[in-house]
């Protein structure tokens, strides 16, 4: 859900390639939402400049804490011109923690519901994009109430769950993060990707902000020990020392991995356990995400999926039970709609080649 809401947005705003989303105001002002994982390891900078410090530190005049957030939530879009103090471009919060992020400028919406509060979604710009208009406030106005209906709904979803079966596409970049339990099975090493991912995980689960704070490895290995004894629970970790085991792991946030576990034997003779880590996202995911963002009906995304299983004319209109003349109005629409062109080849391609 947030991650369609940041792809929606910077469609009708553009902002920052670093999103955030606070969700959690007020009992937990560093439980953020990211669409970045690197962004994990900011999250103590963040806390001590913008909940902890004065505001001859951070530049600013409020502490995104409480009791300073509940009178944030009196409007729905602040300007950070509303919120900076005279020397904010000179502060150190602002030189040690923002600019260095790409943030300069933001619109602070804040997100209700029936009068309970959702979240703060921060819309960030650097110093070389322009300076938000009175256009986009009034946008974000008028989507702040629905975006926080919306993300109420999304949150009554299971908080974790196994999703054995299903379609899991990896991320571009290929990263493998690895995990290493001994033969007590608790974490006992790890790589930057691994730790990024469940530094991530772990933010957005509500633990204390500090555990990903250089010196606290033993407080992350015990709680990568016990969310990955949560992700296996239904099975042993390693079933059989000559059979991987698989999950895929979707969170309710989003974040989906899928990790193969294998039994390794160290330089000292040793058993331990080697978990693979790959980050994406089911495919049903993308194609929701997809279809919101592209406006599709439900006969756009048989059209699509036809195109991609190769279907032609005729084959085409009976699978959908439409007349053949309909169908070409209804391809024609949906070319002018996500080629720019228009034309019917350049759709073939794009079902072919960017539909889920």
């Amino acid at each position: 859900m947030v991650s369609t809401l940041f792809e929606l947005v910077q469609d009708a705003i553009p902002n920052s390639d670093n999103k955030v989303f606070l969700a959690d105001p007020g009992n937990n002002p560093s439980r953020y939402i990211m669409n970045n994982a690197e962004l994990a390891k900011w999250t103590p900078i963040q806390k001590h400049y913008y909940v902890d410090a004065p505001p001859s530190v951070s530049g600013l005049k409020v502490r995104f804490a409480e009791p300073y957030l509940s009178s944030l939530f009196s409007k729905t879009v602040w300007t950070s011109e509303e919120f900076a103090l005279p020397h904010f471009r000179r502060s150190e919060g602002y030189n040690e923690f923002l600019r260095p992020l790409g943030f300069d400028h933001m619109l602070w919406v804040t997100l209700t519901d029936a009068g309970e509060r959702v979240g703060s979604y921060p819309i960030w710009r650097s110093t070389d994009m322009p300076p938000f208009s009175q256009g986009d406030i009034e946008f974000m106005n008028r989507a702040a109430p629905h975006i926080a209906h919306a993300i109420k709904v999304a949150s009554l979803a299971r908080p974790l769950c196994s999703v054995p079966g299903c379609e899991f596409m990896p991320e571009t970049d290929g990263r493998t993060g690895v995990v290493i339990l001994n033969q007590a099975g608790k974490v006992c090493a790890l790589d930057r990707t691994a730790e990024e991912i469940f530094s991530e995980i772990g933010i957005l689960e509500g633990v204390r902000a500090d555990m990903v704070a250089p010196g606290r490895a033993s407080a992350l290995f015990e709680y990568i020990t016990r969310t990955l004894q949560a992700i296996f629970r239904e099975t042993k970790l390693i079933p059989d020392p000559d059979t991987p085991a698989l999950r895929i792991y979707s969170h309710r946030t989003g974040i989906v991995l899928k990790l193969h576990g294998v039994m390794t034997r160290g330089a000292d003779g040793r058993e331990r356990v080697t978990v693979l880590l790959e980050r994406g996202e089911l495919r049903s995911h993308r194609r929701s995400r997809m279809a919101v963002r592209l406006g599709l009906c439900a006969s756009d995304i048989a059209i699509l999926d036809g195109l991609r299983a190769g279907l032609h004319g005729a084959a085409m209109a009976e699978r959908m039970q439409i007349a053949p003349g309909t169908l070409k109005v209804y391809m024609s629409r949906l070319a002018e709609k996500l080629t720019p062109n228009g034309g019917i080849e350049e759709l073939r391609r794009f079902a072919s080649k960017a539909w889920a």
